[in-house]
């Protein structure tokens, strides 16, 4: 394959899955590639993956203001019109501030990663609309992370999108001696430690989360829970605070979140909708079981029972079902399902997925 320039555009480099994966892909496509990053907002204050990137990315930021930005679709033009690439690739809201220049600059081949349930990424009937209208005729190519989010996307749109798994490439040396990294946390050493790495705000479901927790507590339950992420919702951290319960604990974000995961038990992930969880990637790189409901993508990822469990619905009864089966198994369960957890990672090489990218942009 012919090196190419390749733009990745997205509007910050802050904590969140989608983020964290162009990171990664970023850092894989640049060892063949020239690769050009945008960024939307100033990297001083959503710059938080910027450290990670590979020192051969190249990064221009908009240093874009909160609020709609009526300037940054010509600006985005015109820097277009200069790095002259033959790809570029949209990621989360950036589609509609690329939207000029995939209409009006023809120099380049356009891809949008829904990272996403496909109608949660387009707002309103009008976001719709223009996303169906420009994949339609051809103008962007729409990618889809799992089997789940290619169908949703074909209920919604009525034509088929392409499929590529979600990867992530992680340096497992760097987490394998972390397990102590919790241990303050651990009544006492049969505690089980669960913790939920996500942004908290309400498709998460964190309350029904702390809620499940709460419950088992007070029936005994030797069980922790540590809600890992940036404070999105303020109305729901304090709902959870509120609780007042001892063994649920809000840390907040941290630079180093799989030192933590790799001290947990367990991995919890209630989400309403998903795309393809890369948290989920990173449990299962660990060797940490996932606890999740069946939303999106999860349910293309997770086998119950064997690499992690799954409950039946969204609701808070069935995710306490699973919780208790989850604590009732025996070490050697526990053993078998972590291996699984493990073996399931190979799929989700970054290595893997860059590969599908780079052999699409080919096309």
């Amino acid at each position: 394959m012919r090196r190419k320039k390749i733009i990745q555009i997205l509007p910050q480099l802050n904590t969140g899955g989608a983020e964290r994966f162009v990171v990664d892909l970023c850092n894989k496509m640049v060892e063949n590639h020239e690769i050009v990053l945008f960024s939307f907002f100033p990297l001083e204050t959503h710059g938080f993956f910027l450290k990670e990137l590979n020192g051969h990315v190249k990064v221009k930021s908009f240093n874009k203001e909160k609020g709609i930005d009526l300037i940054l679709p010509f600006r985005i033009l015109l820097e277009l019109i200069r790095e002259k690439p033959q790809i570029i690739h949209t990621h989360l809201n950036s589609f509609y501030y690329v939207l000029l220049s995939t209409i009006v600059l023809r120099n380049g081949n356009y891809f949008h990663t829904l990272h996403s349930d496909a109608l949660k990424e387009a707002p309103g009937k009008w976001g719709v609309f223009i996303k169906k209208l420009i994949f339609k005729i051809g103008l962007s190519t729409p990618v889809t992370v799992s089997s789940k989010s290619q169908l949703g996307f074909f209920e919604h749109y009525k034509f088929k999108a392409i499929k590529i798994d979600n990867g992530r490439n992680i340096d497992l040396a760097q987490v394998a001696n972390n397990k102590f990294f919790l241990d303050n946390f651990r009544k006492n050493p049969d505690t089980k430690i669960l913790i939920n790495i996500a942004r908290i705000s309400h498709e998460k479901n964190q309350i029904m989360l702390a809620n499940a927790v709460n419950e088992l507590t007070k029936e005994g339950h030797n069980i922790v829970l540590i809600f890992l992420g940036a404070n999105r919702d303020k109305v729901i951290s304090k709902t959870i605070e509120n609780i007042q319960n001892k063994n649920i604990h809000l840390i907040g974000e941290k630079d180093n979140p799989l030192d933590y995961l790799a001290a947990a038990d367990a991995f919890c992930l209630t989400s309403l909708y998903e795309g393809m969880p890369i948290t989920i990637i990173e449990a299962f790189a660990l060797g940490i079981i996932p606890i999740c409901t069946p939303a999106g993508g999860i349910v293309d990822m997770i086998e119950n029972n064997v690499n992690g469990l799954i409950s039946k619905d969204l609701s808070k009864e069935e995710y306490l079902t699973i919780l208790k089966k989850f604590i009732a198994m025996s070490d050697e369960e526990l053993g078998v399902m972590k291996s699984n957890c493990q073996n399931s990672f190979s799929k989700y090489s970054m290595e893997k997925c860059a590969n599908k990218y780079l052999e699409l942009f080919d096309k």
